[in-house]
């Protein structure tokens, strides 16, 4: 069973191993394919919020050249987690959106580590580039 199932021209992919019960506690109960396309976008773009609060918090703590080494990884997170959770075929792109959420969430729990690691002691440039 594939991991990747197309939707429409902008394809959306569907992981057809997450939980039906994660899918019904963030969104009630879903009936259909089109339904838990809804309910696993909606995962997606409230984790995506989540790390977007998370680098903001961290860059707050961080100096010009921390803010800039972060950057530089970030980059290198998002082109990682695109190449493992999305695949272009011809004019159509597929996601996982089952992947995306999970790296998505692993890397809001980098963040928060490098926010503690700042607010306990100094922060650690050598690792933001991670």
């Amino acid at each position: 069973m594939s991991l990747f199932k197309g939707l429409g021209i902008a394809v959306v992919g569907l992981c057809a191993f997450m939980s039906t019960g994660q899918a019904r506690a963030d969104c009630e109960d879903p009936k259909n394919a089109f339904d838990d396309v809804y309910c696993y976008s909606k995962l997606y773009i409230e984790a995506d919020a989540d790390l977007n609060k998370a680098y903001g918090g961290l860059t707050k703590l961080l100096s010009k050249d921390e803010k800039a080494t972060l950057k530089k990884g970030e980059l290198a997170w998002m082109q990682a987690r695109d190449g493992k959770c999305s695949k272009q075929e011809g004019d159509d792109n597929f996601v996982d959106l089952d992947c995306a959420v999970e790296e998505t969430r692993n890397r809001i729990a980098f963040l928060e580590e490098r926010t503690q690691e700042c607010k306990a002691s100094k922060c650690q440039a050598s690792k933001l580039g991670d």
